[in-house]
């Protein structure tokens, strides 16, 4: 049953005036965060390490693919691209479905899809059918990380919000990555021959999906944000109640659970095709879609075409099998430092999300020139400094990329969080398969030599700068951390600059806490 009218809830005691400020966000921060936060991390986590994983395969097992499949460098762009062209068509349906339908059915629709498909990857026979399944396994991806981060924002309180998001697209996807070099490298000391080793790594992406999808079906319910939005207030309280019971905080909860809904809800009934079109026609989302689109497409071109250019020279070079893993292991785990400093620092009153992004950006852009013109400067090929600047570049362009998951997913209200994501996440990837495919056809046939990766070096550094300036045009969030449920309540109180916003704030926390206890 609802909420009901005003006498329903004056039999619990509970009148219209104590239910003004009890939202879903302020029961979430009630109940804090616990076991069933860590559930669901895990579950996202775990998809987002087979994206990490299917993202690395691309780079390890080129080598070992059959040599009488007479493959050249442009059928290697075609192939790590691919699966970014899929994750593209994906987002694009996850956008058109997931503020209708909910978000828990695209996890199980990715689970369904991405499991047969990587063992048919290793099955494969041929470039082409190896083409197509990649393409598919992309889709299945391209459903997962934008639904996994919608759920996360919306399933965890403000406080730990931000480190909660980077774990899902950074800290996992590193894990992953890492876990399948390391893997190539246990491989090829065992003597397993290439012609098995990258059948197994593409496998091998079934096993983290399966963990995650028997989370999702047993322990994570529906996001309680987007059943308020379609004004299913019974289904609300029942998974606060849910999450409450499994942080072993069912006291925390006020009112039994219930909150007030959205005066916004009853009357308006959300269309597969309404978030996406208020993506376009409302001139706040408008504003916040053109610049997060434009700057993380921007960022994805310098990070994922980092590490295309990484892999053409040291190849290039004739460095061993293994050298090269270990190689590809140093530049994939340098993410990690770049996530821990972000981790720091976007929370930090002064920096904030939107001036962590811009400020990361531009001290990626300056790396990056700097590295083009030493690398034009260099009077002989030179490995080991071509590493150290690749592997300072991926600390640092990993951060404004990662930032703008948590950015977008607090700038946009719930109604159209799920649409905004998927649009955006989409693009960034969309580009990022577009990056070697252009940077190939830079180098040509010059095997990656340091005068020639100094031309690809500056783009790189063109597109973060240009990321960096966009950034200023980007709206800032609430600085209370609170996210919005609709357009309707993005707008913040009439006539208050950002100090009365947190005057406001802390007068609507002391509230609740009054009315609650």
């Amino acid at each position: 049953m609802g909420l009901g009218g005003a006498e329903s809830r004056g039999a619990q005691g509970i009148t219209e005036r104590s239910l003004e400020f009890l939202t879903v966000e302020d029961q979430i921060d009630r109940i804090g965060f616990g076991r069933f936060q860590l559930i669901a991390i895990t579950a996202f986590i775990a998809f987002k390490i087979a994206d990490g994983m299917e993202l690395a395969t691309g780079n390890v097992i080129w080598r070992g693919l059959p040599t009488e499949w007479n493959l050249h460098t442009s059928d290697r762009a075609m192939f790590v691209g691919i699966s970014f062209a899929g994750f593209a068509l994906g987002t694009a349906i996850g956008a058109l479905s997931g503020d209708f339908i909910g978000r828990r059915p695209l996890l199980l629709l990715h689970s369904f899809i991405l499991m047969p498909t990587c063992l048919l990857s290793g099955m494969a026979q041929s470039f082409v059918q190896l083409l197509v399944l990649r393409f598919v396994v992309g889709v299945a991806i391209g459903l997962a990380l934008p639904t996994s981060v919608s759920m996360m924002t919306e399933f965890t309180p403000r406080k730990y919000r931000a480190s909660s998001i980077l774990a899902i697209p950074g800290f996992a996807n590193a894990f992953g990555a890492c876990a399948v070099i390391v893997c190539g490298i246990v491989m090829l000391r065992a003597g397993v021959s290439s012609s098995h080793s990258w059948r197994i790594m593409l496998m091998a992406g079934v096993l983290p999906d399966a963990l995650g999808l028997l989370l999702v079906l047993f322990f994570i319910p529906e996001s309680p944000r987007f059943l308020l939005v379609h004004n299913q207030m019974q289904d609300v309280r029942d998974v606060l109640v849910l999450i409450a019971q499994s942080n072993g905080r069912t006291k925390a909860l006020a009112n039994g659970g219930w909150c007030q809904p959205l005066p916004q809800a009853p009357r308006r009934r959300f269309r597969t095709m309404q978030s996406m079109l208020d993506l376009v026609s409302s001139p706040r989302l408008s504003h916040i879609m053109s610049v997060v689109v434009v700057m993380w497409c921007l960022m994805a071109v310098g990070l994922f075409g980092e590490v295309f250019l990484f892999t053409i020279y040291i190849e290039g070079r004739g460095v061993g099998r293994e050298s090269e893993m270990w190689l590809l292991l140093l530049l994939q785990a340098a993410e990690i430092l770049g996530l821990l400093v972000l981790l720091v620092v976007i929370d930090l009153e002064a920096v904030g999300r939107r001036k962590s992004a811009g400020l990361s950006a531009g001290a990626a852009a300056l790396l990056a020139v700097g590295a083009a013109g030493l690398l034009h400067l260099l009077p002989s090929p030179n490995l080991s400094v071509f590493v150290t600047l690749c592997v300072l570049l991926k600390v640092v362009a990993i951060m404004p990329f990662e930032a703008m998951y948590i950015y977008t997913a607090e700038a946009i209200p719930t109604t159209h969080r799920q649409a905004g994501l998927c649009i955006g996440i989409g693009m960034s990837k969309a580009f990022s398969g577009l990056a070697p495919a252009l940077l190939a056809a830079l180098l040509g046939d010059s095997d990656g030599d340091l005068v020639h990766m100094s031309i690809p070096f500056a783009i790189l550094g063109a597109s973060e700068a240009a990321a960096a300036l966009l950034v200023w045009y980007a709206p800032e969030l609430q600085p209370d951390g609170a996210v919005a449920d609709t357009l309707e309540n993005m707008v913040s109180p009439p006539g208050l600059d950002a100090a009365g916003r947190r005057t406001h704030t802390k007068a609507v926390d002391k509230a609740v806490q009054d009315l609650v206890h």
